[in-house]
Parts: C-alpha cells; structure tokens; sequence
C-alpha cells in the first residue's frame, strides 16, 4: 500500500503530518504522499501553507549535497483559490529567508518566456495584461510579488494565440529540435482537443525545467515555486499525457527534490497516472471553495478567513508554518 493510500482517510491536521514525518523518518526512499481535506475550513489558507512547509522543511533535511528542492504549484487557472493558496506559499517563503539567509527562493510562472524578462516589462505588462484565465487575481498575484521583491520569471515555451507552438521564436525553435526534431517547423498544438496535445504539453515541461534552471543560477535560489496547469505537473491519464513527460518527472530527471501540490477536483484520485505516486512526493487537497469567482470581494474574503496573510505575509506566524500548530 502506497503512503498516499495509508494516509488518504487522516484528518487535515498538523498531527497527521506530524505522525506521517515520524513513519518516513525511518525509511530511506520515502515518499511524502498525502490528501489534506479542508472541508471544513475551505476559505482558510493558513493550514494548507502549514502542511507545505511541513513537507518541504522535512524535504530540506533529506537534499543531497548541492540539490535543490522544486515545489510545483498546480492549479486550475480559473480558481481564485488555487492563485490565492500560490501567493500565501509565496508569502511563507517570504517570512522564512527573512529568518534563514540559506532559504533563498524565486518564483517561476507558466506563462510565455517571451511576454517579459525583467521588473520593469512586468510592470508593463500589469498594465495591459487583459487575459482570461483568473485574470484579476494573477494581478494581484504579481503585484504582490514585485512589492515584495520577488524574482518571478515567466519560463513557458512562445506562443501563437495560446493554441499552437510559436517556432518563429529562437527559445522555442530551439527546445523543438533538440528534444523532437522531427516536428521541427510543424505545428504542435497545446489544447488537448488536438491530437498533439500531449506532444506540447510534454515540451512545454521540457522548456520550464530549462528555464527554471537557469533562474535558479541566476538568483542564487536553493528553492524553486514553479506554477502550472494541474494538467503539466503529474500527467493525466484521461488526456493520454503520460507521467513519463509530466512536469515533476522531468525536474526529477534533471537532479531536482520535487513536491507537488495539487488541489483536487471531483474524485480523490482525479485522472493522475498511478506510476507518479510511486516517484512522486505529493500533497493532495480536497474540498477548497472551487467558485470561480474573481472579484475583489471573494479575494477579501478568502483573505479576511485566513487571518489577513494575502495583505500581509508578516501575519503568517512561524507557528502556521510549524509541524506542531494545532488546528
């Protein structure tokens, strides 16, 4: 039995991590697989960061010499929740280099390296961005993070209007014929109603594992906050996009620690292939308000029930971020 399915029942609380951490303290290849249900406390960010950090200081402990821990965070684009779960990690991450030098971290974003590179294009692009998918909370989302000084770079392949390959740009051009040379100026679509869907998807992960890389390099960051679709991280069986070319294996092949979190929709297990939970490292979760409302007022909201933290990261105490806090 695999520790996701030992531990799917437990109660979202911090002595289930607590108990799961003693259990893979003892084991050399363990896995830290578990289902978080916030059933009821949906709008409270505050114990869902409290289970991340958990899993990544233990994930810290175990890093071979000079390895670096990714944390992907998957989402579904259009739920304000999963942006606002993003920016309370973000937010954690925050308050734990203000009291650890070592803890230094940058922030990848699954959106066209060629949108911006650089604080300045991103104010720009703040400006004009009129997207659709959860636009006014990834806004604020990169507000935040250029208000708190956070290296954020955009690491997704080019595009032509969101569906095919842009191979006009170098990057992308690049990436096509050094992992698929055969589709070397051929359309490659990344909408999963075209057939070649998962093709994209797969060079997608490729060009964020690169990209990511480099950002790293470039700030000095042991840890990486990787966003994107729930789609890239794990692979979906449903869609025919294998494990194999998911976005966690691919960072693992390139010496990476990896995380995943990924808020769940409908079934417990959703359409994840089942041969991710036996490389994977990964926190489900359960029962999140799901609306996909994008007003202000939800954003308050889901701000004002988990303690202010959105506004101000200081109010993520160290207790939130403890294996010991009780909820």
């Amino acid at each position: 039995m695999s520790y996701f399915e030992r531990n799917s029942g437990r109660q979202a609380t911090s002595e289930g991590a607590a108990s799961l951490l003693d259990e893979l303290d003892g084991e050399e290849n363990a896995l830290y697989q578990r289902v978080f249900n916030a059933r009821f406390r949906p709008r409270d960010l505050r114990p869902i960061v409290q289970e991340i950090m958990a899993a990544e200081n233990w994930l810290l402990d175990r890093l071979l010499p000079g390895q670096k821990l990714v944390i992907l965070l998957s989402e579904t684009h259009t739920k304000t929740f999963h942006v606002a779960l993003q920016q309370a990690v973000i937010g954690a991450h925050i308050n734990a280099l203000q009291k650890d030098a070592t803890r230094n971290f940058a922030y990848g974003y699954e959106l066209p390296h060629d949108y911006l590179s650089g604080e300045k294009l991103i104010r720009s692009f703040l400006s004009i961005y009129h997207g659709t998918q959860a636009e006014k909370q990834t806004k604020r989302l990169f507000r935040f993070c250029l208000k708190n000084g956070v290296s954020i770079q955009f690491n997704d392949l080019s595009d032509v209007d969101g569906l095919t390959l842009n191979q006009r740009d170098q990057f992308t051009r690049d990436l096509v014929e050094k992992y698929e040379p055969d589709y070397l100026g051929k359309r490659i679509c990344r909408v999963s109603k075209y057939e070649d869907f998962s093709l994209g998807l797969k060079l997608s992960n490729l060009a964020m594992v690169e990209r990511a890389t480099a950002h790293m390099e470039d700030s000095d960051a042991q840890i990486y906050l990787q966003n994107c679709g729930r789609g890239h991280a794990l692979g979906d069986e449903q869609e025919q996009h294998f494990y194999e070319d998911s976005l966690a294996s691919a960072f693992r092949e390139a010496g990476f620690e990896v995380l995943t979190v990924f808020p769940s929709e409908g079934q417990l297990i959703d359409d994840i292939p089942e041969e991710a939970f036996e490389y994977e490292h990964i926190i489900r979760i359960k029962n999140t308000d799901s609306t996909e409302d994008d007003s202000q007022e939800k954003w308050d909201n889901i701000d004002a029930q988990s303690g202010g933290i959105l506004k101000d990261p200081s109010k993520i105490r160290s207790s939130d971020t403890a294996p010991s806090m009780k909820l």
